[in-house]
This record gives structure tokens, sequence and C-alpha cells, in this order.
């Protein structure tokens, strides 16, 4: 086995349990990491007991090193080991402290940017969680690290890590510390726009996280506040509509979906935002030739929906459930409008299950029956048990569920996600009458994948027979 990278011979020798948890965290197996990460602050916090004042300050001396030389690897696997030390030490408190995240700061630094995307989303969480730990330090050190992301959007000759890595930090640095990043927010959403326009989808898609975590803090202010900077917002977002570029109609897409997701938002917008407006803005790109726009109106439109419930179920729901339906019959993007349409039901209510009851269901079924070109889909069972939220006293629904719900233990092949179990937790809510068959299918599932047979409760026959879910 070759020896880890960047060991050097003028390193002192820690104690062998620090020794043996530093090889631990080269592992390019997670669990292995994750498990020397927590025995790394034992083994710190063991130390710190039984060594006098002078030796402990040499030990994190040296330990310091160590982490050093772990971050500037060149092993993916080697950085991350680092990083997930520098996340165990940060909470533990010592004379040392100051210096310690002092150092760290610098150490992440290396890494944001890099070129490993994994690595960069761990640097900047523990970013943030350098932030969150408080102390003297903190409101210099956010103020940094402020700067630095936003120059890295303004700079005329960023590249994508750096951009990415800015827009990581951004929303660690918004979630971890909002009132000292509540300062930066007039800089912040006037730079904010280069990642939400960006021609790569992942840097969009970091700058809609960034902002949410953004308005999120806004939306925590007074009425004045959130008047004015969520109207700057809406109105940013509309001019990507007139742009003739995906990424910029893409980014206002996302945006707008951001806005109308936050809580009573109607106030602080413009009155231009009404329901009718942003239906017909989400519809006019529905047959977009680009995959990922039509992708998110769908996306879009239970969250439009919301802005006035009454008033969609009236105008609006029974055309964007046939426009869902057309969507799943032609087999396009249907783990979206699966999700979409289940909560589209739930608006409509009663009156819609029951128009379109059948259709529903006889998607759900092809949804759950696996075939060589079209694989089991997760989002068409979430659908199934919307339906029986909204109308569980319903008679076609009734009848056909047992058969659905075992299809559905079927089709998964025992690969009993947490979404599928949430969606047959819901339905056995609903219709109680089949949660004890639901209970056994399921067992029956579990049975299967571990020993090949159906579930044989204690003392029953050999021969139990498996009698369909009717």
């Amino acid at each position: 086995m070759a020896p880890p990278t960047n060991v050097h011979a003028s390193n002192r020798a820690l104690p062998s349990t620090t020794e043996k948890v530093l090889v631990d965290l080269r592992s390019r197996n997670e669990h292995t990491q994750k498990k020397a990460m927590v025995e790394l602050r034992s083994a710190v916090e063991m130390e710190s007991r039984q060594m006098s004042r002078e030796e402990f300050s040499g030990f994190i001396t040296e330990l310091n090193k160590r982490i050093f030389d772990l971050v500037k690897s060149e092993e993916p696997c080697e950085k991350m080991g680092g990083i997930n030390a520098m996340d165990s030490l940060i909470d533990f408190e010592c004379e040392e402290t100051s210096t310690l995240i002092t150092r760290f700061a610098n150490y992440l630094r290396l890494v944001l940017p890099c070129n490993d995307v994994g690595t960069m989303i761990m640097a900047s969480k523990v970013l943030g969680h350098l932030a969150q730990s408080g102390g003297t330090l903190t409101a210099d050190f956010v103020e940094f690290e402020m700067k630095r992301a936003l120059e890295g959007l303004n700079t005329s000759k960023r590249s994508e890590h750096q951009k990415l890595a800015s827009l990581l930090v951004c929303k660690e640095l918004a979630t971890n510390a909002p009132t000292l990043f509540f300062m930066h927010v007039p800089s912040y959403l006037k730079s904010i726009w280069v990642g939400i326009r960006d021609q790569k989808q992942i840097i969009r898609e970091a700058a809609i996280e960034s902002l949410r975590a953004c308005l999120t803090i806004i939306s925590e202010r007074d009425f004045i506040v959130r008047k004015k900077w969520f109207t700057a917002v809406y109105e940013e977002a509309e001019k990507g509509f007139h742009s003739n570029s995906i990424e910029g109609v893409h980014g206002s897409l996302l945006v707008i979906g951001e806005l109308l997701s936050l809580p009573n938002i109607a106030p602080d917008i413009p009155a231009s935002a009404t329901l009718s407006n942003m239906w017909e803005t989400a519809m006019a790109y529905k047959d977009h030739r680009d995959a990922l726009i039509r992708r998110t109106v769908i996306s879009i439109l239970p969250i439009i929906a919301k802005i006035d419930e009454e008033e969609f179920r009236a105008a609006y729901a029974e055309d964007c459930i046939k426009y869902l339906l057309f969507t799943l019959k032609k087999g396009y993007e249907s783990s979206t409008a699966f999700v979409s349409l289940g909560a589209i039901l739930k608006v409509g209510g009663a009156w819609v299950v029951e128009s379109f009851v059948d259709d529903v269901m006889n998607l759900i079924q092809d949804g759950i029956t696996p075939s060589p070109r079209k694989p089991f889909c997760f989002e068409a069972p979430q659908c199934l048990a919307s339906l029986t939220v909204v109308d569980s006293n319903n008679a076609i629904l009734q009848e056909r569920m047992p058969e659905l719900v075992e299809q559905m233990l079927a089709g998964s092949e025992g690969n009993l996600t947490p979404s599928l179990i949430s969606s047959l937790l819901q339905i056995g809510k609903s219709m109680p009458l089949l949660l004890p068959e639901i209970q056994m299918k399921l067992l029956d599932s579990i049975s299967f994948t571990l020993q090949r047979t159906p579930y044989q409760p204690s003392g029953t026959p050999n021969s139990r027979r498996i009698v369909p879910l009717r």
C-alpha cells in the first residue's frame, strides 16, 4: 500500500490514537471518514485533559499542520478528510480556539474555489459552521468572506468554479449568520443575477439556493424592507422573460417560484403579480423548445396555484390538470409532472378528482409498471397518495386502490425508498381499512428482498398463501 500523500518527514509524531484517526480521514470510504470525525474530536478532548498546557499547545500546532497537509492534497478524498477534521473541531473550546478559527478559515480558502464540486459544497458548509460558531472574530470573518464572494461574482475574469464557490459561500453565510449577511443585501442582490442568468445550469441552481436563503432573511424584516427588496427582485426577474436566452428565462422562472413560495408574499410584491398574470407567464413557456424550461414550468404550477386557491380552482384547475395529463401521456417529465399533479389535485378538491380520476389512475398504473424502456416512477405513488387525501371515499379510487398498492410494491422490486414509504403511510391514513393489507404486503416485500420468500408470521403454516390485496 502506498504511503499517504503530503505527510512530511518534518512532522512530529502525534499520539497513536490521533495518528490512526488521521489515517482514517484519508479514506475514500465516506462512512470511515465520518466515523473518524467523531473519533478525532474525542481524541482531542482526551489529550486536552491529559496533557499540560504547553504539551497541548504543541499537540494542536502539529494537528493543524496535519490538517493543512490533508487540505492541500491533490487527492479529493484527502481534501475532504481535512475539511471534515476542521468541521469536527470548530466548536471545541480551548485557549487555542481563536487561532484554530483563523487557521481553519485560511485553510478553507484553499478549496474555495477548487475543481471538485463536492469538495466545494462541503467546504462552504464548514465555512458556514465557522460563521455560526460566534466569537469576537465572526463579524470581521463574515465581512471578509462576503466581500471575497461578491468580488468572485463581479470580476470580469471569473471562472465557473469561482462563481460556484462564491454562490455556495453566500448561501452558507446567509443561512448561518443572517444578521451579519443582511448588511450586504443591497450589493448581494445586484451581484446575484450574474449567477441566476449564467449559461451553466449548476451555477443557476446554486444561485437560486443562495437567493432563497437571502429572501428568507428579508421575509423576517418589516413591511417596508420586504416591499422594497421583493419588488426589486420581482421586477428584475421580469426582465429575463423579455430575453431570448434559455438561461434568462429559466433563471426568471426559478426566481418567481422562490418569491411566490414565501409565506404571505402577496402584499410584498407588485400588484401586477396576480394569479392570471403568473398563469399566463407560465403557459407562455409550457411548449418551449428547451426541456429544462418546460420542466420548470411544470414544477412551479402548484406554487402559482397558491397565489389564490379559490380563483385557481374556479378558473385554471381544469386546464392545468389537462395539461399535466397530456404531458404524462406523452411520457414527458413524468417525475416532475406527477408531483405537480398531486399538488394541483389537492388545490382542486374532490370535484376535480371526480372529473379526472380514471385518467389519473391509469397514468399512475402506467408509472408504477416498469418496462425495459421505462423505469418505475417513484413520484407516481406520491400522486396516488394525494388522491386519497383529497377524496378517499371516491368509489373508483376505493375499487382500484388495492390493485395499485400491490403493483406499487411489485414494481418497486423491493426498493422501499423514503418517498414510497411516505406515500404508503399516507394511503394507510386516508384509507385505514387498507392499512393491515398494506402492512402485510410491505412485510412480504422486505422478506422477499432478504430471503426470497413471503413473510411468515410465527406460528403460521409454511404454506401461507399470498392473498391478493383486494
